[in-house]
């Protein structure tokens, strides 16, 4: 082979291995671009998961939302309860209050009613078994308690011999 023929074919061999190089260089970004759609894919995947995910968190969020506007309606609702309540019980203890004052009674006792139930029930008599701790008062007194004594402590008033009593 002559040396144009030599040159050519060098020439040639140099293109198909530079072609070759360009060929393999082309195959390697063919599985590189191959390798980025999958995960291209297993983003968009990913994507698609957490997108789905997103919106179960939001329907929850959302029932989070109701039960809280729920739980806040009963709670104004219980509010309003509660200051009628206390508008009630304000208005029963003022009553009370009022009714508390109207029974206190600051007349004092008829003094005729007090002299019988002093004599009835032997209260002067004992005042005076106190008083005088010797046998005729506190005799009185033993007979006034007992069931026969009470006839004759009910005849003192009746007959105006009623004594009248010593504030104790």
């Amino acid at each position: 082979m002559d040396q144009l023929a030599a040159t050519h074919s060098a020439q040639m061999k140099g293109l198909i291995a530079q072609a070759s190089v360009i060929a393999a260089k082309a195959r390697q970004n063919s599985w590189l671009a191959a390798k980025a759609a999958a995960d291209a894919h297993k983003s968009a995947t990913d994507a698609q998961k957490a997108a789905t995910q997103a919106a179960n968190s939001a329907k929850q969020a959302q029932g989070y939302a109701h039960d809280a506007d729920v739980a806040a309606t009963s709670a104004e609702n219980s509010s309003t309860q509660a200051a009628k309540s206390a508008i009630t019980a304000r208005n029963a203890a003022e009553s009370a209050s009022r009714d508390a004052d109207d029974a206190i009674d600051t007349t004092p006792p008829d003094p005729t009613l007090t002299a019988v139930t002093w004599e009835l029930l032997g209260l002067n008599d004992l005042k005076d078994c106190i008083r005088q701790p010797t046998l005729g008062p506190c005799m009185s007194f033993a007979i006034t308690v007992l069931p026969v004594g009470k006839l004759k402590a009910l005849k003192r008033p009746l007959s105006g011999g009623a004594r009248s009593p010593d504030p104790p």
